[in-house]
């Protein structure tokens, strides 16, 4: 259970990390130093990796209109549900989603 406590720290750490304009790998290191996790060499290694994969991902889904500024291409699901959408509101105007 304490394991699970000290990943949940070293998650909180990267995320804020993340964000900074700092090493977020260094701040691990750091902290590992200080809060070990009792876990193999290899393992840690993966956390590391997965860890740091994973505030990515949030970094990017949350800057997404930023990278890909012309919305969703043409024929995609989104479109066509905003189509859809659009439709069902012109035949039911009192309806509202």
């Amino acid at each position: 259970m304490i394991e699970v406590l000290k990943s949940f720290l070293f998650g909180i750490v990267e995320g804020i990390t993340e964000w900074l304009p700092i090493s977020s790998t260094g701040h691990l290191i750091l902290l590992n130093q200080f809060v070990k996790l009792d876990v193999s060499e290899e393992f840690y290694s993966m956390f590391e990796v997965v860890i740091q994969l994973g505030a990515i991902l949030a970094v990017v889904l949350f800057i997404r209109n930023q990278i890909f500024p012309f919305g969703a291409p043409e024929g995609s699901h989104t479109v066509r549900r905003r189509q859809a959408k659009h439709a069902h509101r012109k035949r039911n105007p009192e309806m509202e989603f």
